[in-house]
């Protein structure tokens, strides 16, 4: 059964625990890594046994407007509106952030580099670019699917709002690079070119005329940028392994957080096994691709785990899982090759949503 697939990563992932644990060196902070690809295969390998049974439409409607939720509240705290951007909720947004993807540290300095809301909202979801990177993800599927005003305005305004620099590369480079470099549309390459001159134009001028915009930029260029700091620190770090544990691992913990999932797991597990689970995602994306979906969702989720990490990040779970049912769910929906069956399943996706 395909789902089955989702089994390599963790049985590989713990074949190298075992035999780090011959030799003593077995840390049980990592079986962490390769047990979340178990739990994905439990958890699709119950949704598709189960999928005559469930109500997909009630389901997705669910996502939908949970979403828009998540979307209502970072555009207030995007305002600073009393409450959301300071107070009540404010407090419970924080606090996800540090149990879900901060896990503690100092609590003062996380704020005001990751948390002024004010500048990059976090919604409830806890990070910027989780929180981007759901709004982007899951507004496209829906669009792509039942192409829509709506669906693509709500994408645009996701990226403006949450300004993730790794999810608005994500999205560019799979919308107006690769896809039509692989669709063989010359046009599009060539509007796509032309739109990024334009749009970087329009940045430029636009961060020259607001200030708060501009520093943050410039620190980021300038490489004084925490996030691009630390990452070379990482970096250095890594060039110091030798061959093999590059390819299987090291194992344990450091005395820093990597903050990209990239490194991390190739400094617990290695190359080998990170290419696995690059490889399996992609089988399971592309077996329900509609519309070359699969290379939208793969770039998206590989950027982002050059970042905060994705394959083995738990907020990630939730959004890997969903795309992986939609998918399915709009594969089926599609794959009747009568235009009048195909408007007619259009349009109930559109009803649903």
């Amino acid at each position: 059964m395909f789902p089955f697939l989702l089994m390599a990563p963790f049985l590989f992932g713990f074949m190298l625990i075992l035999i780090r644990s011959i030799y003593g060196s077995f840390e049980l902070k990592d079986l962490v890594i390769p047990v979340i690809h178990l739990k994905m295969f439990l958890f699709v390998f119950s949704s598709f046994t189960l999928w005559t049974s469930i109500n997909k439409k009630v389901v997705f409607k669910v996502v939908y407007y949970s979403i828009l939720v998540q979307l209502c509240v970072a555009t207030l705290q995007k305002f600073g509106v009393p409450g959301f951007a300071t107070g009540f909720f404010y407090n419970i947004a924080v606090n996800n952030a540090m149990s879900n993807v901060y896990y503690g540290g100092d609590v003062a300095h996380i704020i005001s580099t990751h948390l002024n809301v004010t500048f990059r909202p976090i919604g409830f979801i806890g990070s910027p670019t989780i929180l981007a990177t759901y709004f982007v993800i899951i507004f496209h599927l829906f669009d792509l699917f039942s192409p829509s005003i709506r669906f693509k305005s709500l994408v645009y305004y996701s990226l403006l709002l949450c300004f993730s620099k790794i999810t608005l590369i994500g999205f560019f480079v799979s919308n107006n690079i690769v896809l039509p470099i692989i669709n063989y549309n010359f046009k599009k390459i060539f509007i796509s070119l032309m739109s990024s001159f334009i749009i970087i134009a329009t940045f430029l001028i636009f961060i020259s005329y607001n200030e708060r915009m501009n520093d943050y930029f410039m620190l980021f260029i300038n490489g004084d940028d925490y996030g691009v700091t630390h990452r070379i620190s990482v970096i250095d770090f890594m060039s110091g392994l030798n061959i093999t544990q590059i390819f299987f691992g090291v194992g344990g913990s450091t005395s820093f957080i990597f903050d990209s999932g990239f490194l991390l797991t190739i400094y617990r597990f290695g190359i080998v096994y990170l290419l696995i689970v690059y490889m399996t995602y992609f089988m399971v994306l592309k077996k329900f691709a509609y519309n070359r979906s699969h290379i939208f969702l793969l770039i998206m989720f590989i950027l982002t785990d050059l970042t905060i990490g994705s394959f083995h990040n738990q907020m990630f779970f939730y959004l890997i899982a969903f795309s992986i049912l939609y998918s399915k769910y709009m594969y089926e929906m599609s794959g009747i090759p009568s235009k009048t069956v195909r408007e007619k399943n259009v349009s109930q996706i559109n009803e649903t949503l």
